[in-house]
């Protein structure tokens, strides 16, 4: 038998749930919110709880939970819906596009022109398969960003005419030559055959630079993750070079009060922990198996670069800060 209190504090009858799981039923709870209304389904039952189940892969402790309370999380779940319908709390912007997608719209256009076809959700392909109109998907399946967010590659889901990129004008011709030969040789090594990559430059001449500074061009460092990029500037920081971070260097967080807080509980300074969330946390590993658990790569991200670069975190921040500089003047360009 269970019995709760409050709306996510939940103790069973045998054992007394830890702070931990009772944060990870709150975080499924959210979590599949967020998966329903980015999903083609209609109904909250059983079978949204087994594709859920199905996409995310949950570890077992998760998935544990998800059993034992999955009455309890679908009941939740259709309370704080029907509450944002009535007004009753505050409507997140998933949920305006999900009552669209079940008022079953038909849009009166002769073209549907669908850009970044690769971050499609399920609930905004599901609108667009049943209009009328001829519809043209545009994306890069290389460069989908939003699956955290349960998009899905449209592309490998419509059945159409496939057009592919054969020219680029973001580099030459030799150096496109190149890349594709690179990229070819590791989709043989995966003994992947339903790619071949052909593309072609413009007729300027691009090259891969080999060396850093010393020849007066700037060495622009790309990363898709705060930590890597981290890591990469700290192994700058041996030279001379200037920086400059593109949307500016506090823009990055590096040393924002939710990486503090994190810093201050794996120092057990418990005192200095201003983040409300990490303060829930008595224990830095009890925060890293949460991450974990949750799938949080942001948190585990965070979790790494303080249990990495420890007391070194105030130093580095402090001779990045000394090398900021223009974008003109700078050696190396972040982002």
């Amino acid at each position: 038998m269970t019995s709760v209190s409050g709306p996510f504090l939940i103790v069973t009858s045998t054992e007394k749930s830890t702070k931990e799981n009772k944060l990870l039923i709150s975080w499924l709870i959210k979590d599949m919110m967020i998966f329903y209304l980015n999903s083609s389904h209609i109904y909250i039952d059983k079978a949204l709880l087994a594709n859920y189940r199905n996409e995310t892969q949950p570890v077992s402790k998760v998935g544990i939970l998800l059993s034992y309370y999955a009455d309890f999380i679908l009941k939740t779940l259709k309370n704080i819906l029907t509450k944002m319908k009535k007004g009753e709390i505050p409507a997140i912007h998933d949920f305006y596009l999900k009552m669209f997608h079940l008022s079953k719209p038909t849009l009166f256009y002769d073209i549907i022109l669908i850009d970044e076809a690769q971050d499609l959700s399920s609930v905004m392909l599901d609108v667009l398969k049943i209009q009328k109109a001829s519809r043209i998907f545009v994306g890069d399946t290389f460069q989908q960003i939003y699956a955290f967010r349960y998009a899905i590659n449209a592309l490998d889901k419509i059945d159409c005419l496939e057009y592919s990129l054969t020219q680029t004008f973001r580099f030459g011709d030799p150096l496109a030559r190149k890349i594709a030969k690179i990229v070819n040789r590791g989709y043989s090594i995966l003994n992947d055959k339903s790619h071949f990559l052909k593309i072609n430059g413009t007729d300027k001449n691009t090259e891969i630079i080999h060396s850093l500074g010393g020849d007066g061009q700037q060495i622009a460092v790309i990363s898709r993750s705060v930590l890597k990029l981290f890591k990469e500037i700290a192994n700058y920081l041996s030279g001379e070079l200037k920086f400059y971070f593109e949307g500016g260097y506090d823009s990055y967080g590096f040393m924002n009060a939710r990486v503090l807080s994190v810093f201050y509980l794996y120092q057990e300074n418990y005192d200095k922990i201003n983040d409300k969330f990490i303060k829930r946390f008595s224990r830095f590993i009890s925060l890293r198996d949460f991450a974990k658990a949750s799938q949080n790569r942001q948190l585990l991200n965070t979790c790494e670069l303080v249990q990495t670069y420890r007391e070194d975190l105030f130093d580095i921040n402090q001779k990045i800060k000394q090398r900021l500089v223009s974008k003109e003047t700078a050696d190396v360009i972040f982002t």
